[in-house]
């Protein structure tokens, strides 16, 4: 990845309950430096979605080579649930 590139990150929200809700989409990056710091968490991306009962909703953030320092490797991890 160079610097004038950018990464996207997609997701699918999914209410599979029988009311409507709310879901908060929270995108944190990590930044690793071996024997050199503890690692930190940055919030890179929020979105608040309202969804129906069954509604299927994208949400897509895209962040760029600087936010990701990309001399670091890219790894991806779930939320909880």
């Amino acid at each position: 990845m160079t610097v004038h590139e950018v990464a996207r990150v997609r997701l699918i929200l999914t209410n599979t309950g029988n009311v409507a809700g709310v879901e908060e989409v929270l995108l944190y990056t990590r930044k690793s430096l071996r024997n050199v710091t503890a690692e930190k968490n940055s919030l890179a991306g929020f979105e608040r979605h309202h969804l129906n009962p069954g509604e299927i909703q994208d949400n897509v953030f895209t962040l760029d080579a600087i936010l990701l320092n990309c001399s670091m490797p890219i790894r991806m991890e779930s939320g909880p649930g």
